[in-house]
């Protein structure tokens, strides 16, 4: 893995800082990279998330910020076409898989604490948000969603912090 990661950050534009990949299952070829996040203004990189559709010979920014890199913390391709992901601590989907991103998505109690996104792999629409305020699932696209902390509470009734989901 960290093979596949050097060659594909080198097909990446110089300094962009390769955080987190995600491979479509139903179409290897196609990839995103997230950045790590930078913190001081780049008008040379402001994209945050990159799209490949050939297997990362080359790569498109496809969601950016006005002047600085947004973290991403996670990427998850879902049914439909549909992908979330994690990105200065907020929700974002897109619809078309990658080209382009609505958001931030959800409002409170989730904004500015998502950590961990998993679409669900063939219920379109529905994915699992995970973060500072615990684990909670979305059956609206990330417009709002329930939470399932049941169980999570760790002290003084605050949910335990989520920050990866799996899938089996």
């Amino acid at each position: 893995l960290a093979s596949l990661l050097r060659e594909l950050d080198a097909t990446l534009p110089a300094g962009v800082p390769l955080a987190h990949l995600a491979i479509d299952a139903a179409n290897p070829l196609r990839m995103l990279a997230g950045t790590r996040g930078y913190d001081a203004t780049d008008p040379l990189h402001t994209e945050s998330i990159y799209l490949s559709t050939d297997g990362g010979a080359s790569w498109t920014g496809t969601l950016g910020s006005a002047s600085y890199y947004m973290g991403v913390t996670d990427i998850s391709f879902g049914a439909g076409g549909k992908v979330y992901a994690a990105v200065d601590d907020a929700l974002y989907r897109s619809d078309d898989g990658g080209a382009s991103w609505s958001g931030p998505l959800l409002g409170p109690p989730y904004n500015n604490s998502i950590m961990a996104v998993r679409a669900d792999p063939a219920t379109p629409n529905t994915v699992f948000i995970g973060g500072y305020k615990g684990l909670a699932r979305s059956t609206d696209g990330g417009v709002s969603s329930t939470p399932l902390t049941t169980g999570l509470i760790v002290t003084a009734g605050m949910p335990a912090s989520v920050n990866r989901i799996v899938m089996h």
